[in-house]
């Protein structure tokens, strides 16, 4: 009888969660590419995958949201003045920076665990599609968050 406990399965699929990665050090062309929107989706996906605590994720979203909220107040003031100078490098400068911060977060964040999951044999997911598609959708969202810190500037520039 207690020979048959030992060759019961203990484990089984309900209750096992396979564990996925990207290459974590791929996620600087996003960041770079798709700007604060796209890091901060893919990073977080990419903690949550890998088991990073939750504290730390929502961290770094919040992060993200904050980069994000000030580079829409910054066109919005911005535009309104006339500087003599191109800004949208600036704005561009700063926000690339911001991005590459949130990378540097993120990549320090799972490093540890991206290491794990490696020495485990685990295999990595390909960047290329998710990529894509988040700096595409990163790109049209921002474009659409700057059309509108514009039409805030021409507001407040009337009054």
């Amino acid at each position: 009888m207690e020979t048959q406990e030992l060759y019961r399965p203990t484990l089984r699929e309900k209750g096992v969660q396979k564990t996925q990665s990207y290459e974590i050090g791929y996620l600087v062309y996003v960041a770079f590419f798709g700007g604060i929107i796209a890091i901060t989706v893919l990073g977080a996906r990419n903690a949550r995958w890998l088991g990073v605590n939750k504290s730390w994720i929502n961290a770094l979203i919040t992060a993200g949201v904050i980069l994000l909220a000030a580079k829409f107040i910054a066109v919005s003031a911005l535009l309104g003045l006339d500087l003599g100078r191109d800004i949208n490098q600036y704005i561009k400068l700063g926000s690339r920076g911001a991005a590459i911060f949130l990378f540097l977060a993120y990549y320090y964040l799972m490093k540890y665990k991206y290491k794990e999951f490696l020495a485990m044999g685990g295999e990595v997911n390909s960047l290329k599609g998710d990529g894509i598609f988040w700096v595409a959708i990163a790109i049209f969202v921002e474009v659409i968050l700057l059309s509108l810190a514009g039409a805030v500037s021409h507001v407040w520039s009337n009054l």
